[in-house]
């Protein structure tokens, strides 16, 4: 049975968040101050790079451009953000551990890195330009990962 594959018209949340995180003050000065709050080194330049790659990887996980690989890249973001900030932040200490789990999973990070583990999984799908790329130079697509066939000519 094959996981169809999620639209990627919603991934446009990461390309959307990137570019907010890039150039609107307001979420510049959050971006930056979670990030300072947290202790990471060289805050300004780390909320910067994070939000670059927030907006490069989501807008090639929205048109379907090196798909896993932008899962990946968007999966340590998430990982980071909700190891670092959101669960320190959001769950209180000393709760039962199916309480946690809760609270855990009414953390949105937790939907996002499971939409994006089943992109890493899937890939770009049939309709994605990674599949476009693969036909059109001669690659074949086996177990869903792009094989470089030699031409006989």
């Amino acid at each position: 049975m094959r996981i169809l594959h999620w639209p990627n018209c919603d991934w446009g949340i990461f390309l959307i968040t990137g570019v907010n995180k890039l150039f609107n003050p307001v979420f510049q000065a959050s971006m930056l101050k979670t990030i300072t709050n947290i202790g990471f080194p060289y805050p300004q330049f780390t909320a910067n790079f994070t939000a670059s790659n927030e907006a490069i990887f989501g807008l090639l996980l929205a048109i379907d451009l090196y798909t896993r690989f932008s899962a990946i890249v968007l999966n340590v973001i998430l990982f980071t953000a909700l190891f670092t900030f959101d669960i320190p932040n959001h769950i209180p200490k000393g709760l039962d551990i199916f309480t946690w789990y809760s609270y855990f999973l009414y953390l949105p990070q937790t939907l996002y890195i499971l939409f994006l583990f089943i992109s890493m999984t899937t890939g770009g799908g049939p309709a994605s330009l990674d599949a476009l790329i693969c036909k059109n130079n001669n690659i074949v697509r086996l177990r869903r990962a792009c094989i470089v066939l030699p031409t006989v000519k």
